[in-house]
Formats: C-alpha cells, structure tokens, sequence
C-alpha cells in the first residue's frame, strides 16, 4: 500500500497538476499524466491535498512530501488569503486565455536559466518539461522529470515567479465559505506538528472564522469577504469544523477547542440527525445527507469521525450516535465499501479498539513520532506524573518513557 500511496503522491507533485512556481494544486488534469490541468484552483483540493502530504510526511519521515505541503500552504496564505481567511477559489483563464498566468514560452526559460547560471541550458530544459515545440499549446507546462529537484531550481522558480508578477493573475471569487476554510485550518494544524508557524495559522483562522460565522451558537455557510454572514450552515459546514475543532485540540491540547467542537456537535445533532439518518440541509430545501464521496468526503462521514473523536475524549454518548449513523447505512456499506471509503474507514475504526494517551499537555505536546496504530488520540491530565494508557473503558498501563508507548499500545490489542 505504500507504494501505491508513494506513487501517487511522486506523480502528482512532479508539476502540471501541481503548480510548481506559486505551489497549490489545480482542480483536475486533462491528460492520464496529469501534465495539462484544468488551471482552477480550490481551496478545497488545496487542503485536502496540503493535510495528506502533510500526514504523508510525517508518517513516512519523507521531506518532499512536507515540502509539497509547505508549498501547497503557503500558496493560500500567500495569494487566497485575506484577514486570515481563505477564499474559495481562482479561475483558470486570465486575460481571456486558460493557464496564460501559469505557462512560459521556451525562449522565456532558456532566457531565465542563462541569467542564473544553469549549465547546459537545452539538457536542464529537458528536465522541467520544455521544449521548443512546448508541451500545451505551443507553451511549456513546468513539470520536473523526477522528484528530485536540481540543485538550480529554487532561483530558477524565484525568476519564474518575477515573470508571472508581470502578467493579469486570474479572477479570485472572494467568497468565503465555513467548510472548506475549515478543511484548510485542519491542515494547517497537521502541518504544524512539522513547523510550528503553520499551527498559529491555524489559531487564527480559527478564531476569525468562528468569531465571523457564528452567531448565538448558530453557524453560518458563507459570505464575501468582509460582509456579514446571513446564510445559515449546512451540515458539511458542522462537520468540518467539528473536525478541524478536534485536530486544534490534539495540536495544542487547549481545551477550549475541544469544548468548541462538543458545542457544534451539539448542534449539528439537534439539527441534522434523525435516528441514525442525517440530512444535508433542513426547512425549505431538505435534503438527505450523501454518504459517498464526491468533490470532497461526505459530511456525514466527517461528522461520524467527529462524534467518535468526541466519545473517545469527552462521553461515550456520541459514539452511541455515530454507530447508529453507521448502522443505518451499513447494508450498502457491506455491498460496495469501495464506494464510500471515508465511512468505510469510520466502520473500520468501530470495530475496532480505540487507544487514548494521557499525560500533561507539556509531556504530549513534545511527543513527535508517528504511533503505528491508526486510532489513538491524545488527552490531557495535568494530574499524571507519567503516560497513561487507555482504552474505551478502562485504562492498563503506565510508562515514564515516551519512547515506549508505541510498542505499549500495540501490546494491549
């Protein structure tokens, strides 16, 4: 698995899909290459993507993945960034033309290369993908031959990067929107546990999109940028941000965000939740909650990992609503689990025995590496002198050690 996974994350972050000079990745390719993409970009892909090399990284102690990530960051604070909130997208076309902002002439790179001193300008071509003829359009999509970068690229993409400053950069919708600013502040928090700077990204955003869409407990979906928030949350947004709430709590053990997470869940219960059924939106447009995944996991899922998440650290009560949630639907989960993969993996965490780790917030927070086993969390006690090992139920074991917990917790299943 590994290896696929691996794969998957060399090919796509090799450029074309992925935007090699500003970073962030484009909507979708048009080509099984994944070269000539169709040169949108979403906030939600851009985090979705950020938080996977993200955990890929860290997971697999792999620099280019957090390098990806970093990259991937950086380009939404950087250009999809406004009073530490994201916007929802960028278009494709920019004066008139798709991808004119993002692609070069041959003669532009060949040009920048002799200006920084790149030996042998035709084979270093070769190497980013370009080539008289181009490879879209008659222009050349940067996109590197290998995930190895040459020791020049970094002042060859700074030279890029001043070229593109000169052109029209495509249109920016300014919408605001509380689900997927939220799957972009739960990545920042897991690129944090890498660089901390990310993390205090991720407190900010946090607190503005709270402060701005929330209203007397009540959350709301979206609105442009510094107007006020008027339409109400659908379920998606609940989800989201219960979860990006829960990995805040398990990046920096503030109990504020764990409080805030049990609040919204609260409320996307009263709201969306039907004796296992969950429905999407409520009132004039009802609808019924989808639980595959499309553009992005399904809210009902999300929301399922949230309440397991919640029953693990705070009361067991939410893990009776999340199998009941998984239960109403585990026929067709049964049949074709492939087609629901994120409530598949929530099924999978059912069935299995959760591990929480207990200890003061100083002692977790220095904890580094990755544990093996994929469902444990943290918790903190400022009453516990060592590490505290728990189930579901009870807990069994102590260690003074950090080093030691990985094989304690694989010891107890």
């Amino acid at each position: 698995i590994r290896s696929l996974i691996a794969h998957t994350l060399d090919q796509m972050a090799l450029g074309g899909m992925y935007d090699l000079i500003d970073g962030g990745f484009c909507r979708y390719s048009t080509d099984e290459a994944w070269l000539v993409p169709h040169f949108e970009k979403m906030t939600y892909d851009n985090a979705l993507l950020c938080s996977l090399y993200a955990k890929a990284g860290i997971v697999y102690g792999e620099e280019k993945y957090l390098q990806t990530a970093r990259e991937c960051a950086d380009f939404m604070m950087n250009f999809m960034m406004e009073d530490d909130l994201f916007y929802s997208a960028s278009d494709a076309d920019s004066e008139g033309e798709e991808g004119k902002y993002f692609v070069y002439s041959y003669d532009e790179i060949i040009d920048v290369m002799n200006r920084i001193g790149v030996p042998d300008t035709q084979q270093a071509a070769k190497l980013v993908g370009a080539s008289p003829e181009g490879n879209f359009e008659g222009h050349c999509i940067i996109r590197l031959s290998s995930s190895r970068r040459p020791e020049w690229f970094e002042p060859f993409k700074e030279e890029l990067r001043r070229l593109r400053r000169e052109r029209l950069y495509p249109f920016i919708d300014r919408k605001i929107i509380t689900a997927w600013n939220a799957m972009m502040i739960k990545a920042l928090f897991v690129l944090g546990k890498s660089d901390g700077r990310y993390t205090q990204q991720g407190k900010n955003t946090l607190a503005k999109l709270t402060a701005s869409m929330s209203a007397n407990g009540v959350l709301k979906h979206s609105t442009l940028i510094h107007k006020e928030a008027k339409i109400d949350a659908f379920l998606e947004d609940y989800a989201y941000l219960c979860s990006a709430l829960i990995e805040a709590y398990q990046a920096t053990l503030e109990e504020a965000y764990l409080i805030e997470a049990q609040r919204f869940a609260n409320k996307a219960l009263e709201l969306y939740y039907e004796e296992g059924k969950w429905y999407f939106s409520r009132g004039t447009f009802t609808t019924v909650g989808e639980i595959d995944d499309g553009t992005y996991p399904s809210a009902m899922a999300v929301m399922v990992a949230s309440l397991l998440s919640l029953g693990l650290l705070i009361d067991d009560k939410y893990r009776r609503f999340a199998f009941k949630s998984l239960e109403y639907i585990s026929l067709k989960l049964m049949k074709t689990p492939i087609y629901y993969p994120t409530l598949t993996a929530q099924a999978i965490r059912w069935l299995n025995e959760e591990r929480l780790v207990k200890a003061t917030s100083e002692r977790l927070l220095q904890l580094r590496q990755p544990f093996s086993y994929p469902f444990v969390l943290l918790k903190n006690d400022e009453t516990l002198e060592n590490f505290l090992i728990c189930g579901q139920n009870a807990c069994f074991s102590t260690t003074d050690d950090a080093g030691r917990i990985d094989e304690i917790l694989r010891s107890t299943l």
